[in-house]
């Protein structure tokens, strides 16, 4: 029920209010019928009750819009924040299915390095007994490449790391 309408009830019960005893002497002294006072009463006492039981009903429906309006909010704020958990922990998984891939290239390379050292080597052997000066250096692993790498990695393990914090953080499930 609307507001106004409820008001205009408060209103109307405020000014149903019931003769008192001595309202009721005056009048029957200045000559109206008590018989007749008396029914006037009642009639303002049914018209209270009345007013008052439609007043506590209107307020009521007030009410349970109130909680059926909070009550749908709140479903669309948990199906919101559900789905942004969903869209996390895919990003998560996207993260780690990134940082497995980056890993497994930087084992790749290393263990490419290694076997270019080893073939870097054994040409070197080969030239030494062939009586050539070596031509083939050894990688160098303070060169810029990989410390360029080493720091790549380093970030990238540091946010590996981040995720799995923020990720006890974003699922709502209670930890035993």
């Amino acid at each position: 029920m609307k507001p106004s309408t409820i008001s205009d009830l408060r209103r109307e019960l405020e000014e149903l209010r019931p003769l008192s005893e001595t309202e009721i002497a005056l009048q029957v002294r200045d000559g109206a019928d008590a018989a007749e006072l008396l029914n006037k009463q009642d009639e303002i006492e049914r018209r209270r009750k009345a007013v008052a039981l439609t007043l506590a009903a209107a307020e009521h429906r007030e009410s349970e819009a109130r909680k059926t309006e909070a009550r749908e909010e709140a479903a669309k704020l948990i199906a919101e924040m559900e789905h942004q958990r969903r869209l996390a922990a895919y990003a998560l998984h996207d993260c780690e299915a990134a940082v497995a891939a980056l890993e497994a290239a930087v084992a790749s390379f290393d263990e490419e390095g290694r076997k270019a050292g080893l073939l870097a080597a054994k040409a070197n052997q080969i030239s030494l007994l062939a009586g050539l000066p070596a031509p083939i250096s050894h990688p160098d692993h303070n060169s810029e490449i990989f410390r360029d790498l080493d720091g790549r990695l380093r970030a990238v393990m540091h946010r590996r790391g981040q995720i799995y914090f923020n990720q006890y953080r974003i699922t709502p499930e209670p930890r035993p």
